[in-house]
């Protein structure tokens, strides 16, 4: 078994290198949310088992906002779809 002393900053270093380090792309294939709100969620989560429970916090936040954000956005489609007329053309101006 891994010791998060050992393990924890390794994962820490990767994660923020992705979030900090722009390079090509490589493969169309790979999810764009590795670069931002899965890093984001993982490296709240190292940053948790180091005890840095404030760095923690706030990637932990800045992940929920983001999914809000998401959710809020995938339902404004749905309802847009699923309206006719002008509830359609009221959903479109929120």
């Amino acid at each position: 078994m891994f010791e998060p002393q050992v393990i924890c900053p390794q994962r820490q270093a990767l994660l923020e290198r992705l979030l900090t380090h722009q390079e090509g792309t490589h493969f169309a294939s790979v999810d764009a949310s590795l670069r931002g709100t899965k890093a984001r969620q993982n490296l709240a989560l190292v940053y948790q088992d180091m005890g840095r429970h404030e760095d923690a916090k706030d990637n932990g936040s800045w992940f929920v906002k983001a999914l809000i954000v998401t959710c809020l956005y995938d339902l404004v489609e749905v309802l847009t779809l699923t309206a006719s007329g002008s509830r359609r053309r009221l959903i479109r101006r929120v």
